[in-house]
C-alpha cells in the first residue's frame, strides 16, 4: 500500500500478515497487480484457513489494479510519520498550465513537496485542507510563501482556520480536466471536508476516488470524543456523502 496505487477499497477488505517469511491474506483473491508486479494467492499449507500470497513479475495480471488511477492523471501519496498525515499530489498530465494540487500539507514536509513538485514540472495552483486540529500543522503557508506564490489555500468556512478560499459543501473546483467537489463530513471536527475526484462535469457514478481526511480511515475513522467530535454526526456524513 505504500505505492499509493493500491485502492483503499482493496486494502479495507484485506488483513494482510507475516508468518514464517511468507506473507498471508484473508481474501481470496485469485490475482491482482501493483505496477508491473503480480500478487497470486494460494491455500497455505502451514494455515489451511489462510491463502499464501506469492508475487511474480508480469505485464499481464490476470486482475490488474492500475485502472484505478487514470492513465492521464499524476497521483503522489506522501506520507509525514510524526503527525501520521497523508498527503497528496494530483495533476492532468495532459493540462498545458502543468496545474497541480495539493491536499493536507505538513509543515515540516514544505520542502520535500516542492522537490517533487519541481521535479514533475509542475506549478501547484491549489492547497486543499480537509480539516483542521492541533496535531495537523499545515504547510499551506510556507508552500505559499516560499515557493508557490500565486496558489490559493482552500478550506472549509466551518473549520476554524485561515484560508485564501473558503469553499462550500458541492462546490467544484477545476484543474486540466478533473475537478475536486469538497463535501461537508463534519463528526471528527465541525468543519471537516472531503474532497470527491471527477472528471468535468461527472455525478456520481464516474467519482474516481475520494480524499477523506480524518472523517474514514481504513477500517476505522477518526477520533470523536474531543475538539468538536460528535459520532452520530460523523456516522452520517460517512453514509450520506462518502
Amino acid at each position: 500500500a505504500s505505492t499509493g496505487n493500491v485502492s483503499s477499497a482493496l486494502v479495507s477488505k484485506c488483513t494482510v500478515t507475516k508468518a514464517w517469511g511468507c506473507f498471508y491474506i484473508r481474501r481470496t483473491l485469485s490475482s491482482f497487480a501493483i505496477g508491473k508486479s503480480v500478487f497470486e494467492t494460494k491455500p497455505s499449507r502451514e494455515f489451511p484457513n489462510r491463502q499464501c500470497l506469492t508475487v511474480h513479475a508480469s505485464k499481464t495480471p490476470r486482475f490488474a489494479m492500475a485502472g484505478v488511477v487514470p492513465s492521464d492523471l499524476i497521483f503522489r501519496q506522501l506520507f509525514e510519520q510524526e503527525s501520521s498525515t497523508f498527503t497528496y499530489l494530483l495533476s492532468d498530465k495532459n493540462d498545458p498550465t502543468k496545474t497541480a494540487v495539493l491536499i493536507d500539507t505538513v509543515d515540516l514536509m514544505a520542502d520535500r513537496d516542492t522537490t517533487l513538485v519541481k521535479e514533475l514540472g509542475l506549478d501547484v495552483k491549489f492547497l486543499f485542507s480537509t480539516h483542521v486540529h492541533a496535531d495537523h500543522l499545515t504547510g499551506n503557508r510556507i508552500l505559499k510563501d516560499k515557493h508557490f506564490h500565486s496558489a490559493v489555500s482552500l478550506l472549509s468556512k466551518n473549520a476554524g482556520g485561515r484560508a485564501d478560499q473558503y469553499v462550500t459543501h458541492m462546490e467544484r473546483i477545476a484543474f486540466g480536466d478533473f475537478e475536486l467537489e469538497a463535501r461537508s463530513t463534519p463528526g471528527h471536527t465541525n468543519g471537516c471536508m472531503s474532497f470527491v475526484l471527477f472528471r468535468k462535469g461527472g455525478g456520481n457514478e464516474s467519482a474516481i476516488m475520494a480524499f477523506t481526511g480524518d472523517a474514514l480511515l481504513i477500517r476505522g475513522c477518526g477520533r470523536t470524543d474531543f475538539q468538536q467530535g460528535d459520532p452520530r454526526k460523523l456516522y452520517q456524513s460517512v453514509h450520506s456523502q462518502i
